[in-house]
């Protein structure tokens, strides 16, 4: 899928010289929010010599679904997630957009390509690893930037511990990367949770996935990666007709526009730590 994220528009980048081997790029509509997506996925896939195929759940009545098919997913995907009462539901236009694939493939998508933008690291976290090389973390902050929804959570003696043991169980040279070792570890297994990887039509993959790619990614400090340098690295090397074209999130335009220079940045704090 195609969109004016910033994951998605990496894994094009990296995945250039291979886009021959794609089935299909796609970019979905399931509502008015999901145009400015479907716009600059058309001027990427321009850039990039690829049909596109747009799926709109909106204005397309071949793919639109009955509530009662609807709820039909929504009962058959809670009894493969083991929830026997309650639970999320998803919304109909969600299942339609999904339903509009061809059936049986494998969806690649830019969840935990993130970690190339210091997701789940705060501008004041970020600070603090600047000035004591990441040698403190404190376990308040850390189940914060979980976003566990309970209120509270950060002052739960609960949370606390089991953070806390959790963190021990880091190798010491690791420690300097916690919040990027519970995004990979806490986060994606509520924040994304299991409607996102469920299998039901289409196998959902994360090529980022792959411990070498982490590595890479999360030996680099946060302060270099949260300024989206590191993305734009990437795709200048390796899609560099990919450059230029906005995103759909107002905040990385802004980013983009006044973070200054890279030698700033490096000055700031170490380039590798």
């Amino acid at each position: 899928p195609l969109s004016g994220g910033d994951d998605c528009r990496v894994l094009l980048a990296v995945s250039a010289e291979m886009r021959d081997r794609y089935a299909l790029f796609f970019v979905h509509r399931a509502n008015n929010i999901c145009l400015r997506d479907v716009e600059l996925a058309k001027v990427l896939a321009a850039r990039m010599e690829i049909d596109l195929q747009v799926f709109d759940v909106v204005e397309d009545d071949a793919l639109k679904r009955r509530p009662r098919f609807a709820a039909r997913m929504n009962v058959r995907q809670k009894l493969a997630m083991g929830v026997l009462d309650g639970g999320p539901n998803e919304k109909r236009r969600e299942i339609e957009v999904r339903q509009a694939l061809p059936p049986g493939g494998a969806v690649f998508r830019g969840n935990v390509t993130d970690v190339s933008k210091a997701v789940l690291w705060r501008p004041g976290v970020i600070r603090e690893f600047i000035r004591t090389g990441g040698k403190n973390h404190d376990p308040q902050v850390g189940v914060r930037l979980l976003m566990l929804g309970a209120q509270g959570a950060e002052t739960n003696p609960w949370c606390l511990n089991a953070y806390s043991e959790w963190m021990s169980g880091l190798p010491q040279n690791a420690r300097c990367r916690t919040l990027d070792f519970a995004s990979l570890e806490h986060f994606r297994t509520h924040g994304q949770g299991a409607f996102f990887y469920a299998t039901n039509r289409n196998f959902y993959q994360t090529p980022s996935a792959d411990r070498t790619i982490l590595q890479a990614l999360i030996s680099l400090p946060p302060h270099l990666r949260d300024a989206f340098f590191i993305n734009d690295m990437l795709i200048e090397r390796c899609a560099p007709q990919l450059t230029g074209v906005p995103f759909t999130r107002d905040t990385a335009n802004a980013m983009r526009r006044d973070r200054g220079d890279l030698a700033d940045w490096l000055a700031r704090g170490p380039a590798r730590l």
